[in-house]
């Protein structure tokens, strides 16, 4: 198995961590375009109060996410989204037009630019072709599905861990809060040392056979809460 990860923190985003499975790849700089980050699967923004930015539906559908609560704005429209609560919020084309500006009026939000067309390419392996038992459900509760991308909340209280799962799609996980975890294998027992997780970390993982299975117990002081996107189509064509 190979894998790519991008490790962007938005205090420090040179930071990189690696594992023996993985190939690093941390960015310098951000993009050009002030995306988080941008590869062949999508561009992450993180929407701010003093700018908007811009995007063109020709590109790609817009995923929004957020920990809420808080209040996001399209400017052309003028149209208003708000997330009443504290729970991990994720919406799919919340906004439909040919070009959206998006800008946070309160609280934090991230735009998730997707990058694929249906029909275009086949569909990712499933779960079913295993066989072996292993869950394919990477969080605690889905948000979002459709032919793109799912959309996952990964909750886990301090001291607790989460069930061992199979990552079967690309995909990419965004912390919410600095957490401190320990990885399970394959038959739950805890392995390797003390992964440190800051908020705001953002991390692209791209999947190769043998599909990894692995859980994670938290051992920090406080809830492990993140988002998991995973890309439902095959690698598409470079679009950097």
């Amino acid at each position: 198995m190979l894998r790519r990860r991008y490790f962007l923190r938005l205090r420090s985003p040179t930071s990189m961590h690696c594992d023996t499975n993985c190939l690093p790849i941390a960015y310098n700089s951000r993009p050009a375009d002030m995306a988080m980050m941008r590869n062949e699967r999508c561009a992450v923004y993180l929407l701010d109060t003093s700018k908007s930015i811009t995007l063109a539906s020709v590109d790609g559908p817009v995923l929004l996410l957020s920990a809420g609560p808080g209040v996001v704005q399209e400017e052309n429209s003028k149209s208003i989204l708000r997330v009443a609560d504290g729970k991990l919020y994720a919406s799919w084309e919340p906004f439909r037009s040919e070009e959206i500006r998006l800008r946070s009026v309160d609280g934090t939000f991230f735009a998730v630019q997707v990058f694929g067309h249906t029909g275009h390419m086949g569909q990712s392996k499933t779960a079913c072709e295993h066989g072996d038992g292993v869950r394919s459900d990477v969080g605690t509760k889905l948000l979002v599905e459709n032919a793109l991308v799912c959309v996952w909340a990964f909750e886990v209280e301090a001291g607790a861990e989460c069930h061992v799962h199979r990552h079967l799609r690309d995909y990419f996980f965004l912390n919410i809060l600095a957490s401190d975890t320990i990885a399970l294998d394959e038959q739950g027992k805890p392995k390797g040392p003390v992964s440190r997780q800051e908020a705001g970390q953002l991390t692209f993982v791209h999947v190769h056979p043998p599909y990894p299975v692995h859980g994670l117990v938290n051992v920090g002081s406080q809830r492990f809460r993140q988002f998991v996107v995973e890309f439902k189509q095959k690698w598409p064509p470079s679009r950097l």
